[in-house]
Parts: structure tokens; sequence; C-alpha cells
């Protein structure tokens, strides 16, 4: 396909198509844009006109982040990128939508371009939300039902014998060691009692209370809580957080959930030790984490669907934990974005409003006809 040079073909929008091909692009569904590595709109069918509010009249080269600077923000982490990328992008312009966008390079002579695919599922998230909460939550019910009972009457019993063992231990110094780690074994035996009493308000929507919160404090935390965990699995943190704070307001329980679901799945993933990297960014009106594991990756035929329910890449996987990850953070207005990264491995991107954005205002955004 020749996007700059003559053919025998048809032209729409600037763009030559080679012969027999005039108008396919127009009658695909989804919006389908391709873009320079800049991120200039080399081509934009009638559906991608609609969904970002591009005059039929305005012709390409134009500029993506003049129509729709939220699209751009969230894309121009994958320009130049060799990979195929999936993430879903909130726009409120011309109307607020929901899209999930496929991003990957295409060559062309020695040029590589980008296509985005842009799939509009505000419709389908509204009209599929209530069916898809009964659903979840009946599958989750179940699970947490099996582990109650599961784990309900052995963590009773030991919580009881270490309660005795506790009061048998003798008063004297040379016992305070013991009597420290019978204390901490309780603590464990209380906070496992804690995770199964509170696994459906877990995962069941609940309105977040949201407050000021700083992002590298909360990250902090999370590693923090977790260093047993990560020090069992070999596994090493390395942090490279925005210098000073990064406020955002959050929900400061259901982010902690966020980030242990991320850095668990990371964990798993290494199966046998490695690093996980930890990104904290602030940008103009949002904060950046990124969460990147050297481990396996996500297989290129399972990243479509892998925000799905049900869809896992692990063994004993079922899917929920990144559907606790989305739920929480739509009701955050935020957004997550998965891909593999070279030779392997899988970055996690996560993008969170900050409390006081500061988004530039672009002179006659998506207003000019030419």
């Amino acid at each position: 396909m020749n996007l700059s040079g003559k053919c025998g073909g048809g032209t729409v929008c600037g763009v030559m198509y080679p012969s027999g091909l005039e108008g396919l692009w127009e009658l695909i569904q989804d919006g389908l844009i391709l873009l320079e590595g800049g991120g200039t709109l080399r081509y934009c069918n009638g559906r991608a006109r609609e969904l970002l509010g591009i005059p039929s009249e305005t012709l390409p080269p134009l500029p993506l982040r003049r129509f729709s600077p939220e699209l751009f923000f969230h894309l121009q982490d994958y320009l130049g990128s060799e990979e195929r990328q999936i993430f879903e992008a909130d726009i409120t312009y011309p109307e607020k939508r929901l899209l999930r966008v496929q991003c990957l390079p295409y060559k062309e002579l020695n040029e590589t371009l980008y296509a985005a695919v842009l799939v509009d599922r505000t419709r389908e998230e509204e009209r599929d939300a209530e069916q898809l909460e009964e659903e979840t939550c009946a599958a989750v019910q179940t699970i947490a039902g099996g582990m109650a009972h599961e784990m309900g009457n052995p963590l009773n019993t030991l919580q009881i014998q270490l309660q005795l063992l506790q009061r048998q231990l003798p008063g004297a110094a040379k016992y305070q060691k013991m009597r420290e780690t019978v204390a901490i074994c309780r603590g464990e035996v209380e906070r496992l009692h804690h995770m199964v009493r509170h696994f459906l308000h877990a995962i069941r929507p609940v309105k977040p209370l949201l407050q000021s919160l700083d992002l590298n404090d909360l990250v902090r935390g999370c590693v923090v809580v977790l260093g047993e965990e990560l020090r069992q699995r070999d596994v090493r943190i390395v942090m490279e957080l925005a210098d000073g704070e990064i406020r955002i307001l959050g929900d400061e329980e259901q982010l902690q959930r966020v980030f242990f679901n991320l850095l668990r799945n990371a964990m798993e993933a290494l199966d046998g030790g490695g690093s996980i990297a930890l990104r904290t960014t602030q940008e103009d009106a949002f904060a950046r984490v990124e969460v990147e594991d050297d481990g396996v990756g996500i297989a290129p035929s399972a990243l479509p669907n892998i925000l799905q329910l049900q869809r896992s890449e692990k063994r004993h996987g079922n899917g929920l934990g990144l559907v606790i990850v989305q739920r929480i953070l739509r009701a955050h207005r935020s957004t997550i974005a998965l891909r593999t990264v070279a030779p392997h491995g899988t970055l996690v991107t996560l993008r969170i409003p900050l409390e006081n954005p500061n988004f530039p205002m672009l002179p006659g955004a998506g207003s000019e006809t030419s």
C-alpha cells in the first residue's frame, strides 16, 4: 500500500489506495487513523472523524493533538514502539466516550507509520455493565464462599492454639523472643481473617472516598507491606520515583489494592526471581505510574483480551485481579495500559488525574477547519 507515491488506485483524504481498495477503509465500522511518529495524522476514516470531532472538510496532514489532546496524550507513549499496544482511553470531545485503542507500527518504504484502531465501547459498556456486574459478583461470591469455608476453620484453630501458647509462655526475659514470634504469628492469622472477611467488599463496586494523597508515599508503602513476600520470591524492586510529592485525589485503600494486584502479578510472572521497576512521573494533568517486570511477558494473541473477566495468562488464574484493578481505576477516572516489552517482560502504565491538574489549553482545539 502506497501512502505517499503514485499508484493505480484512488485517493481519499490525501492517501493513495491500491487498485481495488478504493473506499475500503471508509466502510470499516471502527475508527482507523494513521499517524507519523510525532503524532501527525496522515489519514483518518469517516468513523474516526466522527469519534474525534474532525470536520469532513479538514484534510490531512493534521496534528492529532489539535483535535483530540486526550487521545494524543495516551498515544504519545506508544508512538515509536515496535510492539503492538492495547489500552482504553476516556475522551470528552466531541462527546464523552470510552475508546479501546489498538496501536501497531506500519512499515511504508523507509518510513514507519502507526495504525490505530478506535473501538467505541461507550454504549457497550453502559449496556453490559449491570449484567457484567451480576456475573462478576456471582462468580466472586462462589469463590469467596469456598475460600471462607476452606480457610475459616483452620484459621480459627490456629488463632486459638496461638492464644493458648502465648498464655502458657513464662514471663522470663529469655522467652521474650518466643513471645514476640507468637505475637507476629497471631497478627498474620488475623490478617488472613481480615482478607477473607473483606474479599467480597474488595471486588464489589464501592464509591471511592477521595482524599489528598501523595502517590510516591502510597507506592513506597505498598512495597514495604510486600517486603517479606518480595524477599521470599527473590524479587528486587527498583524504584524510580519523581522528586517531591505527586498529589492525587484517591481512595487510599482502593489504590493500595491496585498496586498490590499489579505487584503480585509481576512477581508471579518472574517465577523464580528477577526485578520489578516502579516509576512515577508527573505530567500536566496526570500522574503516571509504570510497573515493569522482566518476566515471561504476555503472548501477542492474549493481549487484546487480557483486560476481560476470566482471561488470565496464569495457569490457575481467573482474571479477577485485573477486573478489580480496572473497576477501581475507572472510579478514579484513571486508565490502565499493558504492553509486552522486548525481549520479554510486561509494562503496565497507569494514568491517574492530579489533584490540581495543569491541563494546557490548546488554541482553537477542535474548532479549526483547515
